[in-house]
């Protein structure tokens, strides 16, 4: 009830203000405060931070004839619902928000209590930001805003509605509005006070002639405009390429090249692209879906300092010169259609043309201690000498294989020369030092120009002379060894999880956890996510050979596999599903950049937490904190000391 009154009380007196205006940059649209009508309308988000019956907004339009760069925004304001002396200032706002939609039939195409219909900029600041230049409004307070941003807020020809409103406190800071213009351009202002309070005015979008101000002893608006001032600089268009041409040089007739060509937006505003095509010979073509960074499509726009990357490919079928041209068209004022000279020569060659089998091979399970081994037999299918520089391996587990000279037909070393339609062989040996699933790749590189290096894929895994349950885990991970070579004994023994400057970690062995054909216990330490050695130690200790079993566990990062719900509000219960949460109680935060672009965590208070020992199967519920904005962020899991989960997983917090 206190608050409903304070609403129509800041609704009676709003009023005054005077405008000054920058002189930044060239002015795009100027309406400057009513000489008449020298009211303040309220336009203030009631709470901070809480969505609340008394917020209201207003929205003016602008029209834009073409592209440019706002860098300077004046707001006038005035409280006239004050009398708290020194906060009657907006330097008692939480923060000043400017956002700016795009038209709807007339209107706004959203509102800031819209959490689906989100402005095309939404810039918010603090009134102590350095962007920020406050100065006093006509009675006396400081209430009008100059805000100079640091970026330029880039925007194409169209219609726009600018909404602009200050977080703050009425309750300790007063009551803010906006004041009119006596301007008449373009639509007519519209006012929304979203959240429905049974009261005369509008939850929708409404044009404020149509408003009955003098319900409330302020006059009613017989202008359309309210007073705010933009500043700034044309947008200029400018298209470039890298490289500015391509030459293919010698291709073998029946065959293809393909090269790159990056289109750069090279000015200071948004490059339209309408059509990207070739021109000249039919042995060129061009695919917008290719490259590093895909333009996507023959018609896109690319923002100021952006670029995209197109595919042209040749094919010549015949031994002639060709000559063509990639036509890039766009709005650049200077080059209407951008030209990329394409150049090539078809013609044939006699070149060497390598062939590998088997093409792949798994070596299945292989003892730790033990080794397998695969004959590759290298074939020269061209018509030329193939010369081969180097046979080596590259992948993760690239030290658990090696290869030698070998084989029904050797190859004279392992930088041979094979003649036209001839071949030799290679032996290639898999001996594991860990026991986990190992991939790599045998290497051929030669002077095939197909495949400068021509790539085998390996794979093996090691075991050990003892069965394990579980080769990775963390904190709470049961794991049962069994089928050990003379048995563990009777009398328990220890098992350590160990790694070279890490504190090492015991498996708990609950009573009659210990078998001479079985050990299970628990891990009960966690340690940072890697792989460690494991070491079963036999009773008597002094004397009893220990099992060791190299680089057996891993103990792995919380994994994020499933959400109940991707949104909610604020002490919403939200449910994780995943992996290795740990039997100790894990954390769960969101990560977001403060006002001041410092990188902060929000934690999420955790509730209730699970994990099934021998799977790692977990689960987890949290309530989503207040004190964050509207809007999407990073959500991550962290087992204390393990590590933090990786998954690109967003929660999005609404209203």
């Amino acid at each position: 009830m206190y608050r409903k009154k304070g609403f129509l009380f800041l609704t009676v007196f709003l009023c005054m203000l005077f405008l000054t205006s920058s002189v930044w940059g060239a002015v795009i649209l100027n309406q400057p405060v009513s000489t008449s009508n020298t009211y303040a309308y309220y336009n203030q988000e009631y709470v901070p931070g809480v969505p609340d019956e008394n917020d209201v907004y207003i929205a003016d339009d602008f029209v834009l004839e073409k592209a440019w760069g706002i860098s300077t925004i004046y707001v006038p304001g005035d409280f006239r619902w004050a009398g708290w002396g020194a906060l009657s200032t907006l330097l008692c706002a939480d923060y000043l928000h400017v956002e700016i939609y795009t038209d709807a039939n007339g209107k706004p195409s959203g509102n800031p209590r819209d959490s689906v219909n989100l402005p095309i900029v939404h810039r918010w600041v603090t009134p102590d930001d350095p962007q920020v230049t406050l100065s006093n409004g006509t009675r006396g307070y400081p209430t009008n805003v100059t805000l100079n941003l640091d970026t330029p807020i880039y925007l194409n020809p169209g219609t726009y509605w600018f909404v602009f409103y200050p977080e703050m406190e009425w309750a300790t800071c007063g009551g803010y509005g906006r004041q009119p213009a006596d301007t008449d351009n373009n639509l007519a202002a519209h006012t929304i006070k979203p959240i429905d309070s049974n009261t005369w005015y509008p939850t929708t979008w409404t044009n404020v002639l149509t408003v009955p101000w003098n319900k409330f002893q302020c006059p009613n608006l017989e202008h359309r405009d309210f007073a705010f001032r933009l500043e700034g600089n044309l947008v200029q268009q400018d298209i470039g390429t890298n490289p500015t041409a391509l030459s293919f040089g010698s291709v073998q007739s029946g065959q293809t090249k393909v090269l790159e060509v990056t289109v750069n937006s090279r000015g200071t505003g948004n490059l339209g692209i309408t059509d990207i095509a070739i021109s000249g010979s039919s042995k060129f073509t061009v695919d917008v879906t290719g490259g590093s960074n895909p333009c996507g499509s023959t018609s896109l726009t690319l923002a100021a300092g952006d670029s995209c990357t197109v595919e042209v490919t040749f094919a010549p079928n015949s031994l002639v010169s060709q000559a063509g041209f990639l036509n890039i068209t766009s709005d650049d004022p200077d080059t209407a259609i951008l030209q990329v000279p394409l150049s090539g020569i078809g013609v044939t060659l006699a070149t060497p043309d390598i062939a590998v089998n088997p093409s792949s091979h798994n070596f299945g399970e292989v003892e730790i201690g033990e080794s397998a081994s695969q004959v590759f037999t290298i074939f020269n299918n061209g018509n030329a000498n193939l010369v081969i520089t180097n046979i080596g391996f590259s992948g993760d587990s690239a030290a658990m294989f090696s290869v030698e000279v070998g084989g029904g037909n050797p190859c004279a070393s392992l930088t041979p020369t094979i003649t036209a339609g001839n071949s030799c062989t290679v032996n290639v040996t898999y001996a594991p030092t860990s026991g986990v699933a190992h991939t790599a790749y045998l290497d051929i590189t030669s002077n095939d120009p197909d495949f400068t290096t021509f790539q085998i894929s390996l794979s093996g895994t090691a075991i050990y002379d003892v069965t394990i349950s579980a080769l990775e885990g963390t904190i709470g991970t049961e794991i049962t060894f069994s089928e050990p070579p003379s048995g563990f004994g009777i009398k328990k023994g220890k098992v350590l999880i160990q790694q070279a400057a890490v504190k090492k970690a015991n498996l708990k062995i609950a009573k009659g956890g210990w078998l001479d054909d079985t050990v299970t216990g628990i891990v009960n330490k966690a340690l940072p996510a890697g792989v460690y050695d494991m070491k079963i130690m036999l009773q008597p200790f002094k004397t009893a050979t220990p099992i060791d079993l190299p680089g057996a566990f891993t103990f792995k990062k919380p994994t994020i596999t499933s959400l109940n719900q991707n949104s909610g509000a604020p002490l919403t219960n939200v449910a994780i599903t995943g992996k290795f949460f740990g039997s100790k109680k894990p954390k769960v935060y969101l990560e977001y950049t403060d006002s001041k672009g410092v990188a902060k965590k929000k934690n999420c208070p955790v509730k209730t937490w699970a994990m099934d020992g021998k799977t790692g199967d977990s689960s987890l519920g949290f309530i989503v904190p207040k004190g964050l904005p509207v809007g999407k962020y990073p959500l991550r899991v962290e087992t204390k000391k393990v590590g933090v989960s990786e998954e690109d997983i967003e929660f999005i917090i609404t209203p």
